[in-house]
């Protein structure tokens, strides 16, 4: 059951990604590096910090709501 609902949030964060920003969560959820990933996707690893931090926020935001109703 958990792992359906870890599942069902992946998809969820994923959903409202554009290809690049899902590119980056898969490779760092397969347990690649920030400056791994920034080098396969030939970005800045800032870039890659900058995505993982807005996920983040989103994903908090998302959770505060949900506690609430």
């Amino acid at each position: 059951m958990q792992q359906v609902m870890i599942q069902d949030e992946w998809h969820r964060v994923m959903d409202g990604l554009n290809e690049r920003n899902q590119r980056i969560l898969a490779l760092r959820r397969d347990g690649h590096t920030m400056r791994e990933i920034a080098s396969i996707l030939n970005v800045t690893e800032r870039t890659v910090q900058r995505v993982m931090e807005d996920v983040s926020h989103r994903h908090r935001q998302v959770a505060v709501v949900t506690a609430s109703d």
